[in-house]
């Protein structure tokens, strides 16, 4: 039995329809944070410590949040494989970036600590914070250039063909609608991340109101402070900044002590996680 005979096309086709929207919604919240905190690398951690700290909230899961991403891809090759190929043929050089920065960032999670030398840490930060703000941009692009739409056509054979070479049609998708939609992708994430960084350990310093001169010193090339980068972050909304558990105790202090919007980190909650069979525990 075939199936297009158990399941009308109509039906069929919501379905598929209704599949590839959990699949893309799944990616996004889930590779969205890991995008969202490797964008936010450069900025919000000054010190390899800080780093580390982000780089480990998303170590353990990043790679299995990417499946999402290929599941999607997958899909629409199933259901609708015209689209695919005007998808792939019209976005062709965008896709390339996209795929290129994704395989560029697991290879800075893998390398990053393979040397002590900052310079080395620091291109494979560079490389994280390209893994995750590229293909954010470029898919809120993509999805404005969708609205706005794409000028192909379809020859005698059915094949899609876009107007220019490949350099044409990539620069013709930055258009100011869809660099538009692009800076609200890229800002999504970013606020999708922020709220992900736990400060454990000295990096809970930044945190202080009476913050060592460390965490409140202007650093190029902005002349932020790690202390005042943080207070960004715990603005955003939805954010939920907190310090490990054990910190305060271990310092001999109250909450009172840090600065507003962050929290402390409740024990019963992270043994909770810790002990669930989805944990996701990271450590430095």
């Amino acid at each position: 039995m075939i199936l297009f005979e158990l399941i009308e096309y109509d039906t069929l086709r919501v379905i598929w329809w209704a599949l590839l929207g959990v699949l893309l919604i799944g990616f996004a919240l889930t590779d969205g944070f890991d995008m969202g905190v490797g964008a936010l690398l450069p900025f919000v951690a000054k010190t390899d410590v800080e780093r580390r700290v982000a780089i480990n909230t998303v170590g353990p899961v990043w790679e299995g949040n990417q499946v999402w991403f290929i599941l999607g891809g997958g899909a629409i090759f199933a259901a609708w494989p015209p689209l695919y190929a005007v998808s792939f043929s019209g976005f062709y050089l965008a896709m390339f970036v996209v795929l290129a920065a994704f395989i560029v960032r697991p290879v800075a999670f893998k390398y990053r600590s393979k040397r002590d030398g900052a310079a080395w840490r620091a291109r494979w930060d560079w490389a994280l914070f390209v893994g995750g703000a590229v293909p954010a941009l470029l898919f809120g692009v993509a999805v404005g250039n969708v609205l706005l739409g794409v000028p192909f056509y379809l020859t005698e054979d059915l094949m899609p063909m876009y107007p220019g070479n490949a350099a044409a049609k990539f620069v013709g998708l930055l258009r100011p609608f869809a660099l538009l939609a692009g800076v609200v992708s890229l800002s999504m994430l970013l606020m999708h991340g922020a709220p992900h960084i736990l400060l454990c350990g000295p990096a809970s310093d930044i945190a202080l109101k009476d913050a060592p001169a460390s965490a409140t010193a202007p650093q190029p090339p902005r002349d932020m402070s790690p202390k005042g980068l943080l207070s960004k972050i715990a603005a955003l909304p939805n954010a939920k900044v907190e310090v490990c558990a054990i910190y305060l105790p271990a310092k001999g202090a109250q909450a009172d002590v840090l600065m507003e919007g962050v929290t402390v980190a409740a024990p019963p909650a992270m043994a909770a996680a810790m002990i669930a069979s989805n944990a996701r525990v990271a450590s430095y």
